[in-house]
């Protein structure tokens, strides 16, 4: 029976106890950090995919267009510059 009410009163200190507060950790800490791991997903998938289809463009035409090499690049730039900003700001918070 002790055992009992010693559960219920935890139960209700934690039905009590505010979800919101500030001391509560989310899964990637705070909504900051989260939209900077977004950022460097985004930033890599970007350098990877672009510097894949430069190295092994499709096989065959009827595949896809041929590959504008210029626009690979310069995405391929843009998502490393993205990434390495990411990395910087995740490192400096």
């Amino acid at each position: 029976m002790q055992l009992a009410n010693a559960d219920l009163a935890w139960v209700a200190q934690t039905a009590t106890s505010s979800t919101t507060d500030e001391s509560s950790p989310l899964l990637f800490g705070d909504v900051g950090v989260l939209i900077r791991l977004l950022m460097l997903a985004l930033g890599a998938a970007l350098l990877v995919g672009n510097v894949v289809a430069m190295i092994k463009p499709p096989s065959t035409a009827t595949e896809a267009q041929p590959l504008d090499r210029k626009r690979a690049l310069t995405m391929a730039l843009l998502g490393g510059a993205i990434s390495v900003i990411a990395i910087g700001s995740l490192v400096a918070s």
